[in-house]
Formats: C-alpha cells, structure tokens, sequence
C-alpha cells in the first residue's frame, strides 16, 4: 500500500516538472477589427469621422509579416461609440478577451474576416448580399438610410428681392390694388354730396380721397382723417374692413411662404429620393455600399477616403453633396455647428448594420442572442439614443 501511494506521488511530481517546462496556453485574444466612422466608432481625441492615420509601412529592416494590420495602442487611442459599447456589453457578459486592429475600409475588414486575420468586424458594417458571400453577419443592431450633406446657401440680394418679383405675388398685389380702385369709386359716389369735405365733387380729388380711405382701412389702421358719414357709405366701409382682413392674414403668408421657400433652396426640398440626385455632382466614400447606390441610379460622383475629404470637396464648391450615413452626417453637422450645413434624408434606401464574422463561427449564436436581449430591454435604443441624440 505504501509503495503504490509512493509511485503515485512521483508520477504527480514527474506530470507538475512537464506542466511547469510546457505550460498551458491560455485562450487566444480575439483580433477584433475596427472600422472607425462616427458615431458608430470613434478616437476620443477627435471627433473627426474616419480620421485615421493612414498604414504606412516601415523601413525594410523593421518590416513584420504583416504590417496591413494596424494593433491599437490604448495608451495612446481610445474609442468610444455606439459599437464600441455594445461591443463592450457583448464582451462583459461572454467573458471575451480581446485586442483591436483598424481597417482603413469596409471591404479591407470584410476580406480580412474571411481570410481569418481577424475574428471579428465592428463599426458602422452594411448587412448586404455581397457580403454574405464572404461573411457572416449578426443580427442587425442599427438601422439608418442615407443622407446628402449639403452646404446651406449664401444669402444674396437677390435672394431677400426674388420672393416679392413671383408671378403669382405680383397678381395678388394687383388685383388688390384694382379692388382697392372699386372701393374708392363705391364710396366717392355714395359719400360726394352729402359729405364733400372729406369727398370732393371733383372726380380726380374725390377718387384720390377716397382711395386713400381704402388704403388706411385695408392696413387696420384707420387714422380717422377721413370717415363715411351716410349709412349706406358705413356699410361699404364696414365691408371693406372684412375683406382687408381676409387679404391682409393671406398676403402675410404668401409673403412668409415664398421667402422661406427661397432661403432654404425648393431644389435641396425636392432631394427626397435617389432619382433626384441625377444630374447633381457628389462625393461618395469609396469601399462603402453608397458606391453601389450611385453606380445604380448613374449619379456622377467623386469617390474619397473619409468623409472628411468628401467634405473638403464640399466646401470648395467642387461637389453639390456628400452622400453617406444619415446618423453620421447628422453627427458631423451637430459637431460643426459654425458651419451651415442641411442633412436631407432618403429614407426610401434604408440600410441595416451588424458586426461581421467568419462564416460558421460560433460567435455568431452568442452575439445574437445578447443583441436581441438587449433589444427587448430597451437597452440598445437607450444605447443608441446616447449617441445620436
């Protein structure tokens, strides 16, 4: 009993020398790939959309195997944003370990999924057809459309003259004035003998008079220079005070309606769907699903690195719009808040947004159901809401 008690504590002590020379491995890190692009992802030193450095690599002698990949340090970069947290949330409650890696594009990080650089692609990644032939996706988390970015107008004299010069003011005015004409007449013929004071006999002094009585009537201010005194002249005159009233609220906001149609642009109103954007000149973020969209409805564009060149291109006049992500733009026009910039959605292309992974990877399980949970829990609108609003 004893010396089978004694060979098995050296068989104990020979397995701990061969554990301590051969240790186990722990778990791997997951490679998480980052695509940065607010307010999905963003560096919490810059608010800038897809401000990244770009992957430069180093001298011959210092070059690794893979220098495509670009490891984040933390102690230099953060980031912050709506995948980055709920990727958080998702990495808490499995217990994940994990490091990032930056993807210069979209379709960088698709091919890098598929080729197993990494494991696993956060940011603002479209769920489409193309790219399920390649990856898996989970389930969708966010749900957005595109948006033009436009450059609000520089105000002009023209601008403040062109709502008082439309066809249809014009003839409103005039025939105005032509029934101001008709009062004048009404009332000079009912008001000349009886009150020829106020209304001369004289054709052309009683019309004047009298037409200036219906012009101080028609504006409410009524200076009291000028009264008819017989009752039939009262009832005119009470009349006309009606419909002055009538006319007056109605010019006002035609006059309203007209101005703010010219200051805001009716064409950037019209932009409500892709068909509109033929014809208009824009810029497009290359490696983005928007590619696809302007290729389909033959919109002429100038494709970009990031949304900061495509706006750059904005400012200089040499784009009318920037199309991209209507949360994104939104974003970038709340941070930008001296500048004049409108975001017109269009809604009619909406877009869905999910993490991409490696097909048959059993990641995928795991993430949707925690994104489904926190769904059903207001969570992730919460989450999002923080962000966008």
């Amino acid at each position: 009993m004893a010396k089978s008690i004694q060979k098995n504590v050296m068989i104990l002590g020979i397995a701990v020398q061969i554990f301590s020379i051969f240790p186990v491995q722990a778990t791997p890190k997951l490679k998480v790939g980052v695509y940065v692009a607010a307010p999905f992802v963003m560096e919490t030193d810059s608010f800038s959309v897809n401000k990244i450095p770009p992957k430069t690599p180093p001298s011959k002698s210092q070059k690794p195997e893979n220098y495509s990949k670009l490891k984040v340090d933390f102690k230099s970069v953060n980031f912050q944003g709506i995948s980055i947290d709920l990727w958080q949330q998702i990495a808490v409650l499995e217990n994940l370990d994990y490091e990032y890696f930056r993807e210069q594009t979209v379709e960088d990080g698709i091919e890098a999924v598929a080729k197993g650089e990494i494991d696993i692609l956060i940011g603002s990644i479209p769920i489409t057809p193309e790219g399920l032939h390649k990856v898996s996706f989970t389930q969708p988390y966010y749900l957005s459309a595109p948006a033009l970015l436009v450059q609000n107008p520089r105000l002009t004299f023209w601008d403040l003259v062109h709502p008082f010069l439309r066809l249809a003011l014009i003839s409103s005015l005039t025939g105005v004035l032509i029934l101001k004409f008709i009062i004048a007449h009404l009332i000079w013929l009912v008001e000349r003998h009886e009150n020829s004071k106020l209304f001369p006999k004289d054709y052309l002094t009683g019309i004047r008079e009298a037409f200036w009585f219906a012009a101080v009537t028609m504006t409410t201010v009524g200076y009291g220079d000028k009264v008819p005194i017989t009752p039939l002249g009262k009832c005119i005159a009470f009349i006309w005070m009606l419909i002055s009233m009538v006319i007056v609220t109605t010019l006002t906001a035609a006059l309203a309606t007209n101005f703010t149609l010219s200051l805001s642009k009716e064409t950037v109103k019209k932009l409500t769907k892709p068909e509109d954007l033929k014809g208009t000149k824009i810029a497009v973020i290359s490696g983005t699903e928007l590619t696809d969209i302007t290729k389909k409805y033959q919109m002429p564009t100038v494709e970009t690195k990031n949304l900061d060149q495509a706006i750059n291109l904005l400012l200089l006049g040499q784009v009318q719009g920037v199309l991209y992500l209507e949360s994104a733009l939104k974003y970038y026009q709340h941070q930008q808040a001296a500048q004049s910039f409108t975001v017109v959605p269009l809604h009619s292309l909406p877009l869905t947004y999910g993490f991409a992974v490696k097909k048959n990877s059993p990641l995928v399980e795991k993430i949707d159901v925690i994104i489904l949970q926190m769904q059903q829990d207001n969570q992730l609108a919460d989450m999002i809401h923080q962000w966008t609003n």
